[in-house]
């Protein structure tokens, strides 16, 4: 009886936290839906579509303690057809990690994966002079390019605030929380 009640709690508690987590849904295409979930201690923005793209914007509750978070997800020709970074050969994934890197001042590119194994290039672009960084970490999906812009920002602008290994970690768990439909 202890084992059942225990169970029941255990569930009643799993569908009441699930309940508790926002998610918002982005229609990019005819027939293109991108489902995200918001994560814990933020709160959506409106998105706005510019060209095509939608740009949808998440802050946190306590701006301080967490990175703004912005997401695009921008149709595109060049990767039309392939489902995931992972299908583009060698050659194509460092050709687009060098051409991500092009402009940026002073970045530094690793790669990593979603919990459900699509590959992702996470680049940290450093402004030392300012003590401050900002993260972009990118994946595609069924031809659409997702960039995921993370950096520390106030009412007045940016914070000097450095970009931690867990706020990587809470991006790439937004990147694996992501439903297309």
């Amino acid at each position: 009886m202890k084992k059942i009640l225990a169970s029941l709690l255990a569930l009643m508690l799993l569908f009441s936290c699930t309940a508790l987590a926002e998610n918002k849904s982005y229609t990019i295409d005819e027939g293109v839906t991108v489902n995200v979930v918001v994560p814990e201690g933020y709160k959506a923005d409106d998105a706005v579509f510019y060209e095509g793209n939608l740009i949808a914007a998440f802050e946190s509750d306590v701006r301080e303690n967490a990175p703004c978070m912005t997401l695009m997800v921008c149709p595109s020709e060049d990767y039309n057809g392939l489902e995931r970074l992972n299908d583009l050969s060698e050659d194509a994934f460092a050709q687009l990690k060098s051409d991500l890197c092009e402009d940026l001042n002073n970045p530094t590119v690793t790669e990593a994966e979603t919990g459900l194994g699509t590959k992702l290039i996470v680049i940290n672009e450093n402004y030392t002079e300012y003590n401050y960084d900002s993260v972009t970490i990118y994946t595609l999906y069924k031809g659409y390019l997702l960039q995921l812009f993370m950096v520390y920002a106030d009412e007045s602008g940016i914070l000097e605030k450095v970009i931690t290994d867990e706020d990587i970690a809470r991006g790439i768990q937004f990147y694996t929380d992501i439903v297309f439909e």
